[in-house]
């Protein structure tokens, strides 16, 4: 139910809180390197690549995931020129997130199994209210400066490291927001 609304949200071109992160996301980092120049392997790839060539790759990665119409999902990004995109997927373990780099893009998969995504579907389902939608584009936009802090690091031992801390993160967050969901399960019963 919750991927067919999103998917409906995302054909109407309405306004969704990964949206909103993203265009937020995006416009930080084109700022920063607008001052200095490209920071990341990323950012080198997102300048160095013609649309076509980031479309074909964002269409082939978008379609390896599963993403529903792959093709309009990558016309999409490489149309905003985004530098990030948020996506659900079912990941393994604790992982709230994943992130990857392809086509110039960083593409965060969401954990559809951890309580950090469910919380996101509580907020998200609480239509026309502007305070949770501003809550889960601020969680959301954290989510994508991790990503981006994940970029920046070069040296594979320290980007190992950030990993696991990643994956201790969603260990603790899964427990927190545990009891968390809990107590809104029973507010609304």
């Amino acid at each position: 139910m919750f991927k067919r609304r999103r998917a409906d949200l995302k054909r109407s071109e309405v306004d969704t809180p990964e949206k909103e992160a993203e265009r937020r996301a995006s416009k930080a980092v084109d700022e920063v390197i607008q001052q200095v120049g490209p920071q990341t392997e990323t950012d080198r790839s997102h300048s160095a690549m013609s649309p076509e060539e980031r479309q074909g790759e964002l269409e082939t990665f978008f379609r390896e995931k599963g993403v529903a119409n792959p093709e309009q999902a990558a016309r999409e990004v490489v149309r905003e020129d985004a530098r990030f995109r948020i996506e659900p997927d079912d990941l393994s373990g604790y992982q709230m997130f994943s992130v990857k780099r392809r086509g110039g893009v960083l593409i965060v998969l969401l954990n559809i199994n951890h309580r950090l995504y469910q919380y996101l579907q509580i907020l998200e389902g609480l239509e026309g209210n502007s305070v949770a939608y501003q809550d889960a584009v601020a969680i959301l936009t954290l989510v994508l400066a991790w990503a981006r802090m994940e970029d920046e690091i070069t040296r594979e031992d320290e980007r190992k490291e950030t990993e696991h801390t990643a994956m201790q993160w969603g260990r603790q967050a899964e427990e927190f927001l545990t009891e968390f969901l809990e107590e809104i399960d029973g507010h609304q019963e």
